[in-house]
């Protein structure tokens, strides 16, 4: 009877760990930007087959590093956000919405910007990119 509670435990303990190794997230990227340099990208999300699909273009620069605090502006489909990221506090990432939920969809996509590091040397921002799709039907194609 031990061995089985034994095993019902590693059982439950791998169910509720495998979201942290699997690939949970769609995409992940780690970026390094210098100052007002962009990351540009295109999202594509297929859709059903009579919408066809959904483009939306996603362009990531900074503006300032001040006192610690990084100054983020995205641009996502003709649409400013700007916010500040810090790593000592609890304000080192920015979650973005990406598309309107779709039926039997749990959460609408979406994209979280974590501020990994910044050089002074070099003066770059590394930046990590985490794309969140229940469906995994959104594409990300860099831009150049």
């Amino acid at each position: 009877m031990r061995i089985y509670k034994y095993i019902l435990f590693l059982l439950l303990l791998y169910v509720d760990l495998y979201p942290i190794y699997s690939d949970y997230w769609r995409y992940q990227n780690t970026i390094s930007l210098k100052k007002e340099k962009y990351f540009s990208a295109t999202l594509v999300q297929k859709l059903d087959r009579k919408a066809g699909v959904a483009k939306k273009d996603l362009h990531i620069k900074w503006t300032s590093y001040i006192d610690g605090r990084l100054t983020m502006q995205v641009n996502l489909d003709k649409v400013n956000h700007q916010f500040n990221l810090k790593l000592s506090e609890n304000e080192f990432a920015f979650k973005l919405p990406l598309f309107q939920r779709q039926r039997l969809e749990l959460e609408a996509p979406y994209l979280i910007i974590r501020f990994v590091e910044y050089n002074k040397k070099k003066s770059t921002a590394t930046l990590k990119l985490f794309i969140r799709n229940t469906f995994r039907n959104i594409a990300l194609k860099q831009g150049k």
